[in-house]
């Protein structure tokens, strides 16, 4: 057992002691409290949920031009700009938060071109009960959609969002050529 200095005399005492040997005050050590723990554990997930949440937003899909070659490497393909209602269309969304309010996503996609795309960047938009449009993510499916496959994408990860957001909607915005 550790020795702690008492709350109101300073003496030195055990941090099992019920009472100051010295000045008899009780509960001598005070310790923090299980709700003040509770407290910063929780302070520490928010700021944890919200930088997390500013990192996923400011970073730019990759295009062309930030991408670094490489020696004898082949230039890569510029991003489409799908019209996505049109040729890249969501049919499906499942949408649930995990335990730090990180949204994970189903989602079932139609590609209509008559080319296979691959890099699927989707913005997310989250909105309040009131309809009210919150910060939006953007996320990636690192996959490739052949022409004219609709498919399933399991448990996609589409960033954080506001513990005050009730819906969720998603569109693809951009894609490369597969």
């Amino acid at each position: 057992m550790a020795l702690r200095k008492c709350r109101e005399c300073g003496a030195e005492v055990s941090t099992a002691a019920k009472t100051c040997p010295k000045c008899g005050v009780r509960r001598p050590i005070k310790g923090m409290s299980k709700l003040l723990i509770g407290f910063l554990g929780l302070s520490v997930l928010s700021a944890w949920a919200v930088i997390g949440n500013l990192v996923v937003k400011s970073i730019p899909p990759p295009t062309a031009a930030t991408a670094t070659p490489t020696a004898n490497a082949a230039p890569a393909p510029e991003p489409i700009q799908l019209s996505a209602p049109k040729t890249v269309k969501i049919v499906r969304q499942t949408t649930v938060l995990d335990d730090f309010g990180g949204m994970v996503s189903t989602l079932t996609i139609k590609n209509t071109n008559k080319f296979a795309i691959k890099d699927l960047r989707l913005l997310c938009a989250h909105y309040a009960p009131s309809g009210t449009e919150m910060s939006p993510t953007v996320a990636v499916i690192y996959e490739i959609l052949r022409a004219g496959q609709t498919r399933t994408f399991h448990d996609v990860k589409l960033g954080y969002t506001s513990p005050d957001a009730k819906t969720y909607s998603c569109t693809v915005a951009t894609a490369d050529p597969a």
